[in-house]
């Protein structure tokens, strides 16, 4: 079943409202989009340290928004 847009909204929100933002360079302090970040990125590894954390967080939030969406 697809997700309605105030859905969508409603959990971008809750991960902001957690996380500060939704954008990766501001969460990472850095620019993974340029090779100077991505180097970064990988010098940090902040795959591992922030990126998995984030994932997970953004995946349990769909876990609440999916049993939701089927009512």
């Amino acid at each position: 079943m697809a997700l309605g847009a105030s859905t969508k909204s409603r959990e971008l929100s809750r991960f902001c409202e957690r996380h500060g933002t939704v954008i990766c360079k501001e969460l990472l302090g850095c620019d993974p989009g340029t090779p100077e970040g991505l180097a970064e990125v990988r010098a940090r590894d902040l795959h591992a340290t922030i990126c998995t954390g984030l994932v997970r967080a953004a995946a349990e939030l769909l876990g609440q928004v999916l049993p939701e969406a089927g009512k």
